[in-house]
């Protein structure tokens, strides 16, 4: 009885091979995609070994880029175990001491937490995300088919934590005051998702997850406001490095996208929902940075007893 083909001996796998090795010679593009840097999305070979032959670093190789039933499986393995991960975090925040500021109000006891659970995302997420851009920076060059375990992993990882989030504000009914995270939390999951099953676009969601590395000093800004610490100069110091990480890792990676995806991804499928979903995000960003100028730059431009203050609740989640 001969044994199972394998996948270097499987006929479609060795065509799907020598298409993408043909792919440099013909200068073609499958599906008709372009890129900045050229045919093929901006697709750079480069050294690597994968199996019993050379594959492009940063790719995953044929058979593997479309996720199989077992794949997705694990993928959902990996989300729920995320999703049980923070809830986990959850119930330890519920031991850190809370400030008089915060215990004198009940309704700010749950936001403290909440707010704890998701300073613990956004070190985690952001500086993973920075290591895994640092470790392969040749995914830059293939934003819709580059592919790394580090990059998958951190976007089930991710996506666990806004559905954990998600539960938590409608279980703890603060979907009012909170709408607005919900919407982004309903926007960043239907998302990642399609990233998961597909296996495209990873590299943008990793861009995107730089945005963590801002929401540290968004979270401390908002933890400290509502401790009512007694040190200006903490406050003033991490306003003005929020400030800068906020250009540097928010507003930056989001522009770039914006511009890569109107460019250079067609609006169609899967490509016009994430386009559609970024020009949304973007809206939601430039609304949020207004606030936080006018809350800590501009305070005289902040609404009075007449609107809605700059620092209310739906600023508090939305912004961190």
């Amino acid at each position: 009885m001969n044994a199972a083909a394998t996948p270097a001996q499987n006929p479609p796998t060795l065509r799907r091979r020598a298409r993408w090795e043909a792919w440099p010679a013909r200068g073609e593009c499958p599906m008709g995609r372009r890129g900045p840097a050229g045919a093929c999305g901006g697709r750079v070979r480069s050294k690597g070994v994968v199996g019993d032959g050379a594959w492009p670093r940063g790719r995953a190789p044929p058979g593997l880029g479309a996720m199989g039933p077992g794949w997705r499986a694990a993928s959902a393995a990996l989300v729920g175990g995320s999703v049980a991960i923070f809830a986990a975090l959850r119930r330890l925040a519920l031991a850190v001491p809370q400030p008089a500021a915060v215990r004198s109000r009940p309704g700010r006891v749950w936001r403290w937490r909440n707010l704890l659970v998701s300073f613990a995302h956004s070190v985690l997420a952001g500086l993973w995300a920075l290591f895994s851009l640092w470790h392969s920076p040749e995914l830059l060059s293939d934003i819709q088919d580059g592919y790394s375990v580090s990059g998958h992993l951190l976007v089930c990882f991710s996506s666990g934590y806004f559905i954990h989030d998600t539960l938590d504000i409608i279980f703890n009914h603060q979907s009012r005051s909170s709408w607005e995270y919900l919407v982004h939390h309903a926007m960043a999951i239907s998302a990642f998702v399609s990233l998961i099953i597909t296996g495209r676009f990873l590299v943008a969601a990793v861009l995107l997850l730089l945005v963590e590395v801002s929401n540290i000093f968004l979270t401390v800004r908002m933890l400290l406001k509502m401790s009512n610490v007694p040190s200006p100069a903490l406050y003033e110091a991490n306003k003005y490095i929020n400030l800068v990480v906020y250009f540097a890792f928010r507003l930056a990676p989001q522009a770039y996208l914006t511009c890569y995806f109107l460019r250079h991804v067609e609006l169609q499928g899967q490509g016009a929902f994430l386009t559609a979903n970024l020009l949304l995000l973007d809206a939601m960003i430039l609304m949020y940075f207004s606030r936080l100028l006018r809350s800590d730059f501009f305070p005289s431009l902040r609404k009075g007893s007449a609107g809605r203050d700059v620092d209310g609740p739906a600023f508090t989640r939305s912004a961190a």
